[in-house]
């Protein structure tokens, strides 16, 4: 599941150009009546209307409930949905009559229902439908244009007459249409814009001309309106309509491809090119801003109120991008190994991660430099990068650097690493595979430690005396000063699992992350707490852990990052937690590291790396509870 971006995709404030970016698909395994999508809009209650060839459909975030021809709709293929002023959903459907919602009875009124929509003529073709500003629906189609206010038409007019589009109504009364004329001596159809009074022509002026009469589509939008010409591959905006005389602003675009769909949101525009791509425009400067692709093809796009992007696609269902609030970093195009371990941060800012490949990547100042270590027979996986005596110390299976260069070795041989951390200014603690060591980072020499000969997995400084490990039976306890192991994972069957990080934070408590089971606390070598996919977090299989600002810890996993929230009392935690996931933002749900400085969380991930604020905060796509329908002994009662 991938998104193409070219420039800065506003929608998701994507930091990188060409960046992949994951999307929740909903599709009729979720509900939805077919995976063929026309298009969505958002009412005024924060539902989203969702179109598509089996009927229509309204998402409250959680379910769908779907709307058809039992349900009052004209037709169960749902070309377009439209939102009146007042807020009212009309839809208008294959070779019918539109039809609107009624919100007390739950279901759609249709031309049967309501005599005054059996007066719109239906004709052969597809109708369009355009929201007017002071309130009412003009409806479009090859016998002329309709007005429907106050649930009546005040207006019809008709494709003969030379004004049968609306565009405005000023303030004086008088409207300005649009009309369209065959020259019988140029034969060309000329486009024109009219300004009438009642039914007297006061002024017109030509804004186009065209071969055929159906080479173009119209559309009003912000005062607005656009001239779309399929054929030439070009737009034209016509803005700051006057009178007297009849004047206008005309500016046009152009399109890379032929192009059959177009749709707005509040700022932008956008054009579905027939190669699929969506060409992107700015409203104001008439700018293309991006272009959007994937591996489907769209019908249609949506920004919601949350700034949420939603893609219609032909079979695909309905994709979700949800709005990203932290940024990725930009990598190369041929840079392609972002499978990343490990991360860590400079105090000048210099941001290093490790990747499987045996590369430690420095990005600072949007530039990256890739270091290259020395190759062995050993996978150099880079499971840590430290800082300490003004060097980076790496580690991996292929043995330890300092300065991407330098081997540490003991007695000749390189040391094989899984993890380290930093105990005082010239110490590391080494996790090896059977035992734990010290280095000290002055003489960049390594000693053994009293650690039962376990395979240690994570590590964790408690003070400047004790020092906690993971290993793959459970919890155990190093004292420094005394070099003594004690084994703490027969005090808790939670603390016998393997134990995939840890860290402590500075209520003195110590965070297990755990490779099937979640989140284990503990005081005082006690469980206080046991977290997991049944109280809120995104996935039991944890992959990294950290402690944050006071009061917050952040779990990497295999689904995405949770963020812990709590509070201790007396011995009792409460505590919220908040998901990220690729639908927010992360390149992958993959977290295998994590490091916090400056109010920043920097994120290592299968795919790339991200770069959170630690109070970020992505609302739930959900509304406010509302009594939308009543049953009674299976019965419905509105």
């Amino acid at each position: 599941m991938r998104l193409t971006i070219s420039l800065l995709f506003i929608f998701s404030n994507v930091i990188s150009n060409a960046q992949s970016a994951g999307y929740t698909a909903f599709t009729v395994n979720d509900g939805l009546p077919s995976n063929y999508i026309y298009r969505c809009v958002e009412d005024n209650k924060g539902f989203l209307w969702v179109a598509t060839d089996a009927g229509i459909a309204r998402f409250d975030g959680k379910r769908f409930q779907v709307f058809t021809m039992q349900q009052g709709l004209p037709d169960n293929e749902v070309l377009s949905i439209v939102k009146e002023v007042n807020g009212r959903i009309w839809v208008n459907c294959f070779k019918q009559s539109p039809a609107y919602f009624d919100e007390v009875k739950n279901r759609f009124i249709n031309a049967k229902e309501d005599s005054n929509l059996s007066k719109i003529n239906e004709g052969t073709l597809i109708m369009s439908a355009f929201p007017l500003p002071e309130g009412g629906i003009q409806f479009v189609n090859e016998t002329g244009s309709f007005l429907f206010k106050e649930n009546k038409i005040v207006t019809y007019y008709p494709i003969q007459r030379n004004d049968w589009f609306l565009i405005r109504i000023n303030e004086d009364g008088s409207e300005i249409r649009l009309g369209v004329t065959k020259d019988p001596i140029r034969k060309v159809f000329e486009n024109k814009l009219y300004h009438l009074i009642g039914e007297k022509y006061i002024d017109s002026v030509l804004i186009s001309t065209n071969n055929s009469k159906g080479g173009f589509k119209v559309w009003l939008n912000n005062n607005k309106f656009y001239f779309f010409a399929l054929n030439n591959r070009k737009c034209f905006i016509y803005s700051d309509i006057k009178t007297d005389p009849l004047r206008l602003q005309r500016d046009s675009l152009s399109i890379p491809e032929k192009y059959h769909n177009f749709e707005f949101t509040d700022d932008r525009f956008y054009l579905l090119g027939i190669s699929g791509k969506i060409y992107l425009f700015n409203k104001e400067t008439l700018r293309q801003e991006a272009i959007v692709s994937g591996n489907y093809l769209p019908n249609s796009i949506y920004n919601d109120s949350k700034g949420n992007l939603w893609i219609s696609t032909i079979d695909k269902g309905l994709l979700l991008y949800k709005k990203s609030r932290f940024a990725s970093i930009d990598f190369p195009e041929n840079f392609t190994n972002r499978n990343f371990l490990s991360i860590t941060r400079t105090p000048a800012g210099k941001l290093l991660a490790g990747n499987l490949y045996g590369e430690v990547v420095e990005v600072k100042n949007g530039k990256v430099k890739v270091n290259y270590l020395p190759k062995t027979n050993l996978i150099a996986r880079q499971r840590k990068i430290l800082l300490s005596q003004n060097k980076i110390f790496t580690f991996s299976e292929a043995g330890v650097y300092a300065d991407f260069k330098e081997p540490v070795k003991t007695g000749g041989f390189i040391r094989v690493s899984k993890t380290a951390i930093n105990f005082s200014d010239s110490i590391i603690i080494v996790g090896e595979s059977t035992s734990l060591r010290k280095l000290n980072t002055i003489t960049k020499q390594f000693s053994a430690l009293n650690s039962m000969h376990k395979r240690i997995t994570a590590l964790a400084k408690f003070n400047n005396e004790v020092v906690y490990f993971g290993s793959t039976d459970g919890l155990y306890k190093y004292s420094y000063t005394k070099d003594i192991t004690i084994p703490l994972n027969n005090r808790d069957p939670k603390l016998k699992e393997r134990i995939t990080a840890l860290c402590t934070t500075s209520d003195q408590l110590v965070w297990i992350a755990t490779s099937g089971s979640g989140i284990v606390v503990v005081k005082d070598d006690k469980v206080l707490l046991h977290i997991s996919e049944k109280d809120g977090i995104i996935n039991n299989s944890c992959r990294s852990l950290i402690a944050a600002k006071p009061g917050q810890v952040w779990l990497g996993t295999v689904g995405g990052i949770s963020i812990v929230n709590y509070k201790l009392s007396n011995n009792k935690l409460n505590f919220t937690i908040q998901n990220l996931s690729v639908n927010d933002g992360l390149p992958d749900n993959t977290v295998n590291d994590m490091f916090y400085q400056n109010d920043t969380v920097y994120a290592a991930t299968g795919n790339g790396i991200s770069i959170i604020p630690d109070n970020i905060f992505i609302a739930k796509f959900n509304i406010p509870v509302r009594l939308i329908q009543l049953s009674i002994n299976q019965k419905e009662n509105i």
